[in-house]
Parts: structure tokens; C-alpha cells; sequence
């Protein structure tokens, strides 16, 4: 579980930067 945070933390990262150059 520890092991697995930092990974989904750095995917919703990627996607929010993918949603936000999507916008620009």
C-alpha cells in the first residue's frame, strides 16, 4: 500500500497535466 502511493500520486499528477495543456 505504501509502495503503490507514491505511483498514484504521480498518475493523477500526469493526468491532471494532461487535462491541463488540454486546455491551453
Amino acid at each position: 500500500s505504501q509502495a503503490m502511493e507514491p505511483s498514484l500520486g504521480h498518475s493523477v499528477s500526469l493526468i491532471k497535466l494532461s487535462k491541463y495543456e488540454d486546455k491551453q
